[in-house]
């Protein structure tokens, strides 16, 4: 009878959070007063034949066996050992964030500051909780009967995971307004000072954080999944930041166990964040947090130019499902490559990766014009300047392919009316007369097929300036979360401020599949057959214009968006070029450019790892960021032999001294004649190199020093790179100062 009324209970609960209509914006459900609590009085909550959910009653968490290893995951982590003492011989309470399955931040509308809550202070304890148990689920309503907010989470046993899932739209409230909700924040956790344990945090190619003791209230760390929104209004550009591209996070625990976790619903929203280091804690955690709301910084210009910042939430939250899966990971298998692994084969079903075996190649990416300033009879104009025309272009190539023998992956980028410098959108989807002709083109294209290269056209379909080609500053850009347009500027790198010459928008999210549609109509024409999105494939924002629907508030919907748009250039039968590509980017490329492989550099991060390029390497052609515009040419090499990527190179055919005005660092250092030697000496020395890891899967990764790594291949080859000033010693020969050493091994 107990449970028949459980299964009344979740029916009732569900069709009481129902939606409010489909495509219009929820209203939001206010928060009940009178739902008693509910408990369940089953421990099973499902059972398959490599997994066991159980629930954990003091906590209204969970705890995740793995029936294989024998190991136990939970929501809380497992009591380990004695009873902790403090400095006076008194027992050490657990801290209510460690037993808390969530976490809350919201806006009180007295104080109007942000306040965080914990689920098992404020819902387990002082507040109500009312359970219902489903098929290999049960749905748990949390209510913060204080700030009167009610999140409902529901735990779902998978074949492979523990699914922990939030709708959005469910979500009741009052007077105070729910900011973020945190998703079982030490589910991947590490006891703080544990040997052989560690964080991973996909920061660019992705980091690591020992769980090492720091201070009581330790320090923490936060990064938004896909790149910081760009609509949120900022007066300068502090540093820069090296993206969250993927939506996994990770640990390392003691005793062989580790757990992988994948935002599988809501990624646009979330924020991968760590507490690293805290007494209080006892442990170092990383988890993702989904922002409910989305916000923008608010400028007030005072007087005597001081400028005051402060945060404005938008009044509108978000409207969907957000989800995390988590995967146990044990023996072998629980580092970051087992992790990587995992996670590889989650994206290969959802986005049909297939193996390639030609993986190795050059990338050059041709810049075509910028603008500059000129005067006509002392009045002053701007033109665009023809850095590289398209036969100047096919002369480049022609070099590149005859002296290297490498196959060739090369993007015309700026080679649209406005050149690099944001004009139109799409460059107004077609060539600046300057830079040549449809005629120059076609000769291009064929010259690449004759030697198997590939030719991109690149098109900005998200930054615009002026209003044309389908895209109206009034109309067609974003809004921000202050319901002010989000004017978006180049900062200057000195200064770190804006260069308000710099001014442009972003195309609303709801108008870029019109926008692809345009640039294949516009390749077509230009009987190309491949195109680059740059800036679509790396970028992520927000849009608050349109009040009647949610869908891209907080970045919510902008990579199913972008998804949809890749797929229609695909089924087109065009190949795609990404740029630092988000992962439904990557999985959806043909080449992926300038793939990160580095990480934010965060002082809690302790060593880089090729998280990034082991997930996609012997799927998706990759090739580093280029290699001439860094401050390290050297250790960008080394970066691309470590990760198995190929080289790339930012070429200009001339230069003038008018482009030193220009606010984009892409000229310097980029004229092909005076890079040429060092293009060729690179691609030659790693020739070898690249017909021994073509195709191969990364299977393995050792940090034998600080300045010694390894990566291992599924053919058996090994990669010894040595970032020191000195030689080194590996386990097959000694590897030179700056360089690496190629050996046929397995790992040891």
């Amino acid at each position: 009878m107990r449970k028949i009324l459980s299964y009344i209970l979740l029916t009732v609960m569900l069709f009481s959070l129902a939606s409010c209509g489909s495509g219009e914006e929820a209203s939001v459900k206010p928060f009940d007063t009178k739902a008693e609590s509910a408990d369940v009085d089953e421990r099973v909550i499902g059972e398959n034949s490599s997994l066991r959910l159980e629930w954990d009653d003091d906590t209204k968490g969970v705890v995740l066996f793995d029936l294989k290893s024998g190991l136990s995951y939970g929501t809380s982590p497992a009591s380990e050992g004695k009873e902790q003492l403090d400095e006076f011989g008194m027992p050490i309470k657990r801290s209510p964030n460690v037993n808390s399955p969530i976490t809350i931040s919201y806006l009180d509308y007295e104080t109007n500051t942000v306040i965080d809550s914990t689920a098992y202070s404020a819902a387990v304890e002082d507040g109500r909780v009312r359970c219902a148990k489903g098929k290999n689920s049960i749905l748990v309503e949390f209510y913060f009967d204080a700030p009167k907010i009610m999140v409902p989470v529901q735990y779902i046993l998978k074949d492979d995971c523990l699914q922990i899932k939030i709708n959005a739209k469910d979500i009741q409230e009052d007077k105070n307004k729910l900011i973020k909700v945190s998703v079982a924040p030490f589910f991947c956790s590490a006891k703080n000072d544990s040997e052989d344990s560690y964080i991973f945090v996909p920061s660019g190619s992705g980091a690591l954080i020992k769980p090492t003791y720091l201070s009581r209230q330790g320090t923490n760390y936060s990064s938004q999944v896909y790149g910081f929104d760009s609509t949120i209004e900022v007066l300068s550009e502090t540093s820069n930041r090296e993206s969250v591209r993927l939506p996994v996070y990770g640990a390392r625990m003691s005793n062989g166990r580790g757990a992988l976790a994948i935002i599988d619903s809501g990624a646009d929203s979330a924020v991968i964040e760590v507490t690293a280091g805290s007494g209080a804690y006892g442990y170092t955690a990383v988890y993702s947090s989904f922002l409910i709301r989305g916000y923008t910084g608010h400028v007030a210009n005072l007087f005597s130019g001081i400028n005051v910042e402060s945060t404005v939430y938008s009044e509108r939250k978000i409207d969907g499902t957000l989800s995390v899966g988590f995967y146990p990971l044990s023996g072998d298998n629980a580092d970051y490559i087992g992790m990587a692994k995992v996670y590889r084969e989650y994206l290969i079903k959802k986005y049909n990766m297939t193996e390639v075996s030609g993986d190795m190649s050059l990338g050059l990416t041709l810049l075509g014009g910028t603008v500059v300033s000129d005067s006509f009879c002392g009045i002053p104009y701007t033109k665009l300047y023809a850095a590289t025309t398209l036969k100047q272009a096919a002369a480049v190539l022609s070099d590149v392919l005859k002296e290297t023998g490498l196959p060739v992956n090369a993007v015309l980028k700026g080679f649209g009316t406005a050149g690099v410098d944001t004009g139109t959108v799409g460059g107004g989807y077609k060539l600046a007369g300057k830079l040549g002709n449809n005629k120059d083109l076609f000769e291009l294209q064929r010259l690449c097929d004759d030697y198997s290269a590939q030719l991109f056209f690149d098109y900005d379909i998200v930054r615009f300036a002026k209003t044309g080609k389908g895209a109206s500053v009034f109309s067609d850009a974003c809004v921000n979360a202050g319901e002010k347009k989000a004017s978006q500027y180049l900062y200057n790198p000195a200064v770190l401020s804006r260069e308000k010459s710099t001014l442009y928008y972003l195309l609303t999210p709801s108008k870029l599949g019109g926008a692809v549609q345009r640039a294949l109509s516009s390749s077509g024409k230009m009987k190309l057959k491949g195109i680059s999105f740059s800036t679509l494939t790396s970028m992520s924002y927000s849009d608050y214009g349109n009040k009647a629907v949610s869908d891209f508030y907080a970045k919510s919907g902008f990579a199913k968006t972008a998804t949809d748009s890749l797929k229609t250039v695909k089924k087109s039968n065009y190949k795609i070029a990404s740029s630092a590509a988000n992962d439904y980017a990557a999985a959806l490329s043909d080449v992926i450019m300038n793939a990160p492989t580095q990480s934010d550099k965060e002082h809690i991060f302790y060593t880089d790892v090729p998280f990034y390029e082991t997930v996609f390497k012997g799927y998706v052609p990759m090739t580093v960021e280029s290699i001439n515009l860094r401050a390290d040419g050297k250790a960008a090499v080394l970066k691309a032999i470590e990760g198995g990527c190929g080289l790339n190179y930012t070429v200009i055919d001339h230069r003038s001294d008018r482009m030193t005005a220009s606010k984009l660092p892409v000229f310097y250092n980029s004229v092909y004649s005076d890079i040429k030697e060092d293009i060729l000496k690179t691609a030659e020395s790693l020739g070898d190199y690249y017909k021994a890891v073509g195709g191969a899967h990364i299977t393995g990764h050792k940090i034998l020093t600080e300045n010694l790594r390894a990566t291992f291949f599924d053919n058996g080859m090994t990669v010894y790179v040595n970032y020191g000033d000195a030689a080194a010693a590996s386990p097959e020969g000694e590897v030179g100062a700056g360089g690496f050493l190629l050996a046929k091994g397995e790992i040891s």
